[in-house]
């Protein structure tokens, strides 16, 4: 089985192809490594399945060929980032999407598109959180019956530390290099996070099951941004809540068990058990 996964030298890509990989199955990624930390890319450029680096615009149409399933990661992520160039993300992410999804029709592909929490939580608010829902929409009309995978704040040891990161990729790196955090606002929204463990557990779970329903992966247990910061031990610095930041993020779980979606990881133990193995 040949499985296509675009994106596939991310945080979330890498570790889903990495997977794939020790299952198997046979694994070609694409990714235009755009976010210009080389750290992070080099570290992931000895494997077996990266295939081409472009953009999803670009390449080959040979490369989709005989593809039995795709997993669309690739985007251009963030919502603050997207605030400060919001046609190159439109741009990107929709028509990057719309690529695919003509790739997955023509060489009858089962595909699945990795979206975001953010089309739940702020969707007016973004360009970013715009992209994806449209993507979203790119699927339907496309008679893709809603293969589609949301995604909430996914974390873990090996995700971004210094570009494009996330609070608790910003909380990872204060660990290690001993330095405080700065805090928006007065940290009593709330979280969804989902370790990328469990992320790439049950997208593989997905590749035998028929299904007509949008996933979301998440644990639907919300923490409270200030409760993280404070289980990982950090300090932390006050600071004037910025604008264009949804009020909560929590997964919707009814159809999980349809699904047999199970989560092992959360994040205050996971924090706390990064924090403590460092102190040692």
């Amino acid at each position: 089985m040949k499985i296509i996964v675009t994106g596939g030298m991310g945080f979330v890509g890498f570790e889903l192809c990495k997977k794939l990989h020790s299952l198997g199955y046979t694994v070609h990624s694409i990714d235009n490594m755009s976010t210009n930390d080389r750290d992070f890319y080099d570290s992931r450029m000895v494997n077996d399945w990266y295939s081409t680096t472009s953009c999803i615009t670009q390449v080959s149409k040979d490369f989709f060929q005989g593809a039995d399933i795709i997993f669309h990661c690739a985007a251009k992520a963030r919502v603050q980032d997207s605030l400060k160039d919001p046609n190159d993300y439109l741009y990107n992410n929709i028509v990057g999407t719309h690529r695919v999804c003509l790739e997955a029709m023509k060489n009858d592909s089962k595909f699945f598109f990795i979206s975001s929490s953010s089309v739940q939580s702020d969707v007016e608010l973004s360009p970013y959180s715009q992209s994806k829902k449209i993507s979203e929409k790119i699927m339907l009309f496309n008679g893709f019956k809603n293969n589609i995978i949301r995604l909430y704040n996914v974390y873990g040891e090996q995700m971004p530390r210094r570009i494009n990161t996330t609070l608790v990729g910003n909380i990872l790196n204060a660990i290690d290099n001993d330095r405080h955090i700065e805090l928006y606002g007065d940290g009593s929204k709330l979280r969804d996070f989902t370790h990328i463990e469990d992320v790439v557990d049950n997208l593989v779970k997905l590749i035998d099951k028929d299904y007509h329903n949008v996933i979301e992966l998440g644990m639907g247990k919300p923490e409270k941004i200030i409760d993280v910061i404070k289980a990982s031990g950090v300090k932390y610095e006050k600071k004037k809540a910025k604008k264009f930041e949804s009020s909560e993020s929590r997964a919707m779980t009814h159809n999980h068990n349809k699904f047999d979606i199970k989560f092992k990881h959360n994040v205050i133990d996971f924090l706390k058990n990064y924090s403590n193995g460092r102190k040692k």
